[in-house]
């Protein structure tokens, strides 16, 4: 994989750490996954202008494609705050300090 797909050489595949080649790896598949979404988005596209004269009055892009409008978040309630402290209190002790 590493030098078929990702195109490593072998020089530089034998002097990364696991942690280097893990961390490649994942920006190649991230790679992979934005290009294939922006070639999705463009069939969407494409297909859109070809019937947009066939459609309602009024049917968006979004709307024609499925897509949500990304919800604006929002802060946590002081009452979520603290329900979500007394939930980390049970893997956190008073130091910080994490357990399982």
């Amino acid at each position: 994989m590493a030098f078929g797909v990702v195109r490593l050489t072998p020089d530089v595949f034998w002097r990364m750490s696991w942690k280097e080649y893990e961390l490649t790896l994942r920006g190649f598949f991230e790679q992979q996954n934005a290009i294939s979404e922006r070639q999705q988005m463009n069939a969407q596209l494409t297909g859109y202008y070809a019937i947009k004269p066939y459609l309602r009055k009024g049917t968006t892009f979004e709307k024609f494609a499925g897509i949500e409008k990304k919800r604006e978040k929002t802060l946590p309630t002081k009452e979520e705050i603290e329900r979500m402290v007394k939930k980390m209190g049970k893997f956190i002790t008073p130091e910080g300090i994490g357990y399982n």
